[in-house]
């Protein structure tokens, strides 16, 4: 996501465009992004007055630090010295000079620009003279401000992760400071009248225009509307609002919207605790609790604008290969009751590239929904007591099912998987699922690695083993004995580094023991007992597969399945057994490398 830039635009105030990019801002941030926020309205200057309480902020101290504006008149003054204007030499400020950093943490920062030098008493005149009398029609013909503006997006972009610009139609849009020459997409917050709804449409069609896209030099520019500040408890005015926004909105480029929320799920909503004080809501666990859907919407909001970041990043390269890998597509299904976990997980997701589609179109049996669905990568599941006990979330499993696509349960709470999902290998959540999410997107990013890699004779690679253990006493024996025949040449497989989440544990474990070469049984007590081991033997005798029993922990009994065969025992001398073992498999089957001359490195002793 590296040097996106953002410009919040609104058609008028009263809809909390910069309360809503300050919450965003600190949202970037928290989540380890270097994020600036510049603040354009110079009309109406006061971004830092978010900011004031959470990092107790001098605000009279600040506003006589230079800023905005006086970066422009220190770019008029070095451009005057140098030979020519044009000189490739002349220089340019720094812009570090005119960024105040509110926060940081390990690897981000959080930093402001504010408007300009406008500190009580001859500042605050000298500042507002420039915004009433600065020409731009002459900044851009006389001073090249266009190439000013080119060179403040391409420092920004070096310094930051992500920009956001505070602007509205004032002296710097309509020079076209934002949308011409900084912007990568514009967030449109727009109210809930008819006025603000029709103006923000015609300025969304502005900005898309020929002309802006020509004075672009032909680079793109996305939009997002947002709505902002909308009372939803009349439920039918809140019905008519959105079928006026979708009529009105219909012909507007939203690109990309179909790969992340809509607009009605990123709707702001108005909420009285804090309609009289607008402040930070992210950041702050108590105001993230009392104002929780308007911080929901936030976060769905951030996805969004990762998610035209990644497709930025994309479209401006230009040269994708042919060969590189499609994106990544996950459909997430919940019950209304986890939308908040789910929202935190598109996030996280759509963070790192991942396309996150919404299952509700699939429960309306919308056929283009279903093709796509055929097409995506896998289908995680949210799964909760109360999302267990839901139909249509087994319809889901089922369509999955049908597909033959990889189904990832994500547990939520400590009831067990309901039992269309019992035999799916599930990762649990229910301690900390912000420490979970990155085996979320390794297990999806595995299953497409899976589907996709070419089955490999075993010949080529060495002969495959299966091992058999109990998880109650033999699981770390199964681990050693694993490594050191990987060392003799052997390819082994364990359910437990083999697995991956949302695997149907029975389906994967039959079609591990129909392709090995062998099978190694890990007796214990645990084992013995088991009545599922005594069905996975009487398969693998059907399959009349080598069987190499081998004792790691007593006592055990004879098992009458296993009685005709020679065993190994561990439980005496585990690194000397475990040579025999592999000496034994050697002579049965072909590995690849040779048999280890000394130390079988197979850390101790059991």
């Amino acid at each position: 996501m590296r040097g996106m830039i953002y410009t919040f635009y609104s058609y008028k105030g009263g809809v909390g465009r910069s309360m809503a990019l300050a919450n965003l801002g600190m949202y970037f941030f928290k989540n380890g992004y270097t994020t600036i926020l510049l603040d354009l309205d110079l009309e109406a200057p006061g971004l830092e007055s978010y900011f004031e309480e959470r990092y107790r902020l001098n605000l009279e101290e600040l506003h006589d630090r230079p800023g905005f504006c006086d970066m422009l008149q220190a770019y008029q003054r070095l451009a005057a010295s140098a030979p020519t204007v044009e000189d490739t030499d002349s220089p340019f400020p720094a812009v570090e000079d005119y960024l105040y950093q509110l926060d940081q943490q390990p690897g981000c920062q959080l930093l402001l620009m504010h408007a300009g030098r406008r500190a009580t008493g001859q500042a605050w005149q000298n500042y507002a003279s420039f915004v009433r009398s600065f020409d731009w029609t002459a900044f851009y013909e006389e001073w090249e401000g266009g190439r000013c503006l080119e060179w403040l997006r391409t420092r920004l972009k070096d310094i930051a992760d992500v920009v956001l610009i505070d602007s509205r139609t004032g002296v710097t849009e309509m020079g076209g400071v934002a949308t011409q020459h900084l912007a990568d997409v514009v967030v449109m917050l727009c109210g809930a009248n008819l006025q603000n709804i029709e103006n923000t449409a015609r300025m969304g069609h502005a900005f898309t225009s020929d002309a802006v896209y020509q004075a672009r030099d032909d680079r793109p520019l996305d939009l997002i509307v947002v709505p902002s500040r909308i009372d939803d408890a009349d439920s039918s005015a809140f019905l008519e609002f959105q079928q006026r926004l979708d009529t009105t909105f219909s012909d507007l480029p939203l690109r990309f919207l179909d790969d992340g929320y809509t607009m009605h799920q990123m709707c702001l909503p108005y909420l009285p605790i804090i309609s009289y004080e607008e402040t930070l809501v992210v950041g702050n666990p108590e105001m993230e609790q009392a104002a929780g859907r308007l911080h929901e919407a936030y976060q769905r909001v951030a996805a969004n604008m990762r998610a035209l970041a990644h497709k930025g990043t994309t479209l401006q390269s230009g040269t994708r290969s042919a060969q590189a890998p499609a994106q990544l597509v996950v459909y997430l299904a919940n019950v209304r009751d986890d939308q908040a976990i789910a929202d935190q997980s598109k996030a996280y997701l759509t963070q790192h590239g991942v396309v996150v589609r919404d299952t509700n179109q699939l429960k309306q049996a919308n056929p283009d929904a279903l093709e796509d669905f055929a097409r995506a990568d896998t289908l995680v599941m949210l799964l909760s007591k109360t999302a267990s006990m839901s139909r249509t979330m087994q319809r889901l499993c089922a369509q999955a099912d049908d597909l033959a696509k990889p189904i990832i349960p994500l547990k939520l709470d400590d009831s067990p998987l309901p039992y269309w999902l019992a035999d799916r290998l599930s990762i649990d959540v229910t301690s900390d699922i912000q420490q979970r999410l990155p085996t979320l997107l390794e297990s999806i990013q595995a299953q497409r690695e899976a589907s996709r890699r070419p089955d490999e004779p075993h010949g080529q690679s060495g002969s495959m083993v299966y091992i058999c253990y109990s998880v109650h006493d033999g699981s770390e024996a199964a681990s050693r004995i694993a490594k050191y025949l990987r060392t003799c040449g052997f390819q082994t497989w364990l359910d437990h580094e083999n697995l991956l989440p949302g695997a149907s544990l029975q389906a994967e474990i039959n079609r591990a023991i129909d392709t090995s070469d062998a099978v190694v049984i890990l007796l214990s007590p645990a084992l013995i007992n088991s009545d599922g081991a005594q069905r996975e033997w009487s398969y693998m005798r059907q399959l009349k597969k080598p069987l190499f029993p081998v004792i790691v922990s007593r006592p055990v009994q004879p098992a009458r399945l296993l009685a005709d065969l020679q065993w190994t025992d561990l439980t005496l001398d585990f690194d000397h057994g475990l040579q025999q073992l592999a000496q034994t498999l050697k002579k049965t089957l072909p590995t690849q490398l040779d048999m280890p001359e000394s130390s079988t490195d197979t850390g101790g002793t059991a």
